[in-house]
């Protein structure tokens, strides 16, 4: 069995204990403030500072320091395309999937 740290506290538990991207252990889940980020949307912990004005996960502000401000994406229309003209998850599901097609329930542009 493996051990990982916990992505907060630095114990070491097994890696099926830890969960999500951030590898936080039972206890810090349950200690942390959520937050959803700014430009992908998703929730996370809070771990540390934060931006209060524009709250952003780990994965987005390396991003945002790298990259600068992002553009609208041209598919999910999210504030996330850091590079190019697609956020990461469209630019992902396009090479797995390709071109997003027209729905026919809403007739909104959509990833099939």
């Amino acid at each position: 069995m493996s051990t990982k740290p916990c992505g907060n506290c630095n114990i070491k538990h097994a890696s099926a204990e830890l969960s999500g991207p951030q590898h936080l252990c039972k206890e810090c889940r349950r200690t942390l403030p959520q937050s959803n980020c700014t430009f992908c949307l998703i929730d996370f912990y809070v771990i540390g500072q934060i931006n209060k004005s524009k709250p952003a996960c780990k994965k987005c502000s390396e991003y945002f320091n790298k990259f600068g401000e992002p553009k609208n994406c041209d598919w999910c229309k999210t504030p996330s395309a850091f590079k190019g003209s697609k956020c990461f998850q469209c630019k992902s599901a396009e090479e797995k999937y390709g071109k997003p097609g027209r729905c026919e329930g809403c007739k909104k542009q959509r990833l099939l």
